[in-house]
């Protein structure tokens, strides 16, 4: 498995953030959107993840969901 800088990763102007470094910047026409679905990659990992866990209780598959909508919001810059 290749190693990646572990998140969360924010967003400071145009570039990415993990653990308090910058990690990628992103120029151009639409940077705002790359970045927010940059910053949000170890959300998403992480969900997708789970997902491919195989377990199926009913608890977890609603923590998946959550996490699922959270990922997805922070990646289009709104509410989950």
């Amino acid at each position: 498995m290749s190693k990646f800088t572990p998140g969360p990763w924010t967003i400071r102007y145009s570039q990415i953030i993990g653990e308090g470094v910058g990690i990628a910047e992103v120029k151009n026409r639409n940077q705002e959107a790359n970045a927010r679905l940059i910053a949000a990659s170890p959300d998403l990992l992480k969900a997708c993840k789970r997902i491919s866990s195989g377990e199926t209780s009913f608890v977890y598959l609603l923590k998946t969901v959550e996490l699922c909508q959270l990922a997805i919001a922070k990646a289009e810059g709104g509410e989950p």
